[in-house]
């Protein structure tokens, strides 16, 4: 009797073992592939984000019947001194909004990345532009780059930090999100959710 209940013993030792190895191999399995997913996503991320390089968006302008989405891109530069050719645009279209009570946004794909450039550093001028006869009520326009889905997250995560600790500088630049507590002090990547702490 105590042979055989040993054995027994002996016998649900070894498939202990064996399942704890096996669990170990898994467990290591899962590690690779979390890494391997990490690593895919980020870098579709940072594929999409290159993507979106030569597009901006224009909020806040107002739908016209029949409009042309392109003169009303190249009206908007006008006010704002920039001189934008139809060979400068690939294309341009309304998207979607999940606010119905404001204009949908307009995004624009430009053939130029200098002039891209220069419609993003005079976009200020938009507010205290002139309303003409397509562009008109430009006191709630504004023209920003077209972040991927989690940037644009980052930079409303951000935005509620930057007012909570404080923080004088938030903007982005080449579709990231940068932060500055204020002149004197260095500017701050946010990549991911973890990089918001450094704002706190």
């Amino acid at each position: 009797m105590y042979d055989e209940i040993s054995a027994k013993q002996k016998s649900m030792e070894d498939n202990l073992s064996k399942c704890c190895k096996r669990i170990r191999e898994l467990e290591d399995l899962v590690y690779e592939l979390e890494e391997e997913l990490f690593y895919t996503t980020d870098k579709v991320e940072e594929q999409e984000r290159r993507s979106r390089l030569d597009n901006l968006e224009f909020h806040g302008l107002a739908p016209t019947p029949n409009e042309d989405t392109d003169k009303l891109v190249m009206e908007v530069g006008k006010m704002i001194h920039v001189d934008i050719k139809p060979s400068d645009i690939s294309v341009t279209h309304r998207f979607p909004s999940q606010n119905s009570n404001i204009h949908k946004p307009l995004i624009a794909k430009f053939t130029n990345r200098k002039i891209r450039n220069k419609i993003l550093k005079n976009r200020h001028l938009i507010r205290t532009a002139r309303n003409t006869t397509s562009v008109s009520n430009l006191s709630k326009a504004f023209i920003v780059e077209n972040l991927t889905d989690k940037n644009r997250n980052l930079f409303y995560q951000a935005k509620i930090l930057k007012r909570q600790c404080g923080y004088a500088f938030l903007w982005t630049s080449s579709g990231r999100v940068l932060v500055k507590k204020n002149k004197e002090t260095i500017t701050l990547s946010i990549s991911n959710e973890d990089d918001l702490q450094k704002i706190r």
